[in-house]
């Protein structure tokens, strides 16, 4: 081979050489900005689902207040007197200056 062509296969090789690797480093790039999307949308799903699970539960002691309110007189007079600031008509309340 002339010199000519062994710097030309040369240069040709050095040229394929840093494309490949310009090639690589930009699919690395993108895959990990993908990755790390995955991976913060797998989070998200994570907290979502935990999140989930709370409120499913909270729903769940909420349908138990309703039904005890719904079959217990007694939670009724209840939430009335503590929440409601009710009293009987046989009742009288008294307020007190709480300055100590």
């Amino acid at each position: 081979m002339t010199p000519m062509i062994t710097r030309t296969i040369k240069n040709g090789l050095i040229a394929i050489m840093t494309l490949a690797a310009l090639g690589g480093m930009a699919a690395s790039v993108i895959i990990g900005d993908d990755a790390d999307r995955a991976r913060s949308i797998e989070a998200e799903i994570a907290r979502l689902r935990a999140e989930n699970r709370e409120l499913m539960a909270q729903n769940e002691a909420l349908s138990i207040k309703i039904n005890a309110i719904h079959t217990d007189p007694r939670i009724v007079e209840q939430i009335a007197r503590e929440e409601l600031g009710m009293i009987r008509g046989d009742e009288t309340l008294y307020l007190f200056d709480d300055h100590r």
